[in-house]
């Protein structure tokens, strides 16, 4: 099975983020990406999921929650197109990054390239599967709804399964300092 691992983002970051794609969604521009506002670690293929929750909760344990600034706005240009905010690459976010790749280097498999270690583009997905056309219109949108720079606050640890158009999010973890929560599954559809 697929999973994801997502850095998630506090909960005003969550609302000023959900504002500018919901301009996006208004405005026509395909929204396919997942609802919640993150920084994907990795994605990557495990036979245990229980063991990729249980790695996580640990990570999330020792993990302090930490700041980070979105500062641009950037594309990837590939057939399915996806917009984003960039974050700083700080020292501290490239660290959690090769941390969490670290603690779970024996138990997954198949690491899609993009978030391989001294490949790893940290981004927000705003839009995702768009047209060329609209990835313009993106980038106007984007423009007469400047929030950035944005500061957000990275509190939380996700673990998503990824199946086809399905996403269902496994577990939910707080990172250290504001307490560990396990939060219910839910089921997601893309788009």
């Amino acid at each position: 099975m697929k999973y994801a691992i997502l850095l998630v983002l506090d909960k005003a970051s969550q609302t000023k983020i959900g504002k500018v794609r919901k301009c996006l969604a208004n405005n026509g521009i395909a929204q396919d990406a997942f609802k919640l506002n993150h920084i994907t670690i990795t994605v990557f293929d495990a036979d245990d999921e229980g063991k990729v929750v249980e790695v996580s909760r640990k990570f999330a344990n020792d993990q302090k929650f930490f700041t980070t600034t979105l500062s641009s706005v950037s594309a990837f240009i590939t057939e399915k197109n996806v917009v984003f905010y960039a974050p700083v690459v700080t020292k501290e976010l490239k660290a959690v990054h090769e941390k969490y790749l670290e603690k779970m280097s024996k138990n997954f498999r198949n690491m899609e390239h993009y978030w391989c270690p001294e490949k790893w583009v940290p981004h927000c997905t705003l839009a995702d599967g768009i047209t060329d056309s609209a990835m313009l219109k993106a980038f106007e949108i984007l423009k007469q709804n400047n929030i950035l720079p944005l500061d957000v606050v990275v509190d939380g640890l996700c673990v998503l399964q990824i199946d086809s158009r399905l996403y269902k999010r496994v577990a939910e973890f707080e990172l250290k300092s504001k307490g560990i929560v396990d939060r219910e599954h839910r089921v997601f559809f893309k788009g």
